[in-house]
């Protein structure tokens, strides 16, 4: 059986990619993948025009998204595939998840002022092609003010989790997240686990 390729966590413009869903769609036919889950942050909108995409193209778009939600080490990711896209409950979770995340930008931009590094809502919305603006769009926004040179350093200085400009985002706990993963017939994956720092336990 020929080997079968695959991405299973890729992000677009309408969270924190870089490309929207048909370049993205478009560069993994390019390297020779045979399918791609679009997992953006807290919403599934990238999904109708990736598959638009794919159908030209030969790649298989399965159904992702990549859930912001809390745990007691901190914030955590819920990776879910194969769910119903148009499950209220779900998307009813996404939309708070969102919200949380705009009331958390808030606080970014008045923690920037105050840190003499100030950047304007037209500056940040700028470098964000869809109504979601992540820390990666401050860091942008940053850069072409001058008050960095880089996106990293951006966030080493400023947007880094802890640092100076940080504020934790209001959202669900873990269990409820993927709760409404499942109950929208999906599978959950908790995401870059090691970055928790949760340890290892033995039975």
């Amino acid at each position: 059986m020929p080997e079968r390729r695959i991405d299973l966590h890729a992000h677009t413009t309408h969270s924190d990619g870089t490309l929207a869903p048909a370049a993205l769609v478009a560069l993994a036919a390019e390297v020779g993948l045979h399918a791609l889950a679009i997992t953006d942050h807290d919403t599934t909108s990238a999904l109708p025009e990736a598959r638009a995409a794919a159908a030209d193209l030969g790649v298989e778009i399965w159904t992702g998204c990549e859930v912001t939600c809390g745990m007691p080490s901190g914030i955590a990711h819920v990776l879910a595939y194969a769910f119903d896209e148009q499950d209220a409950g779900l998307q009813a979770l996404l939309m708070r998840v969102r919200a949380g995340r705009e009331e958390r930008n808030t606080g970014i931009y008045e923690r920037l002022e105050a840190l003499g590094v100030p950047v304007t809502v037209a500056e940040v919305e700028q470098h964000a092609d869809s109504p979601i603006v992540a820390r990666p769009h401050f860091a942008r926004a940053l850069v072409a003010a001058g008050h960095v040179e880089t996106v990293r350093q951006a966030f080493d200085r400023y947007l880094r989790d802890g640092g100076p400009a940080y504020v934790r985002p209001l959202v669900p706990p873990a269990p409820e997240a993927v709760a409404a993963v499942v109950a929208a017939g999906g599978v959950a994956v908790l995401a870059h686990p090691r970055s928790l720092k949760l340890g290892s336990r033995t039975a």
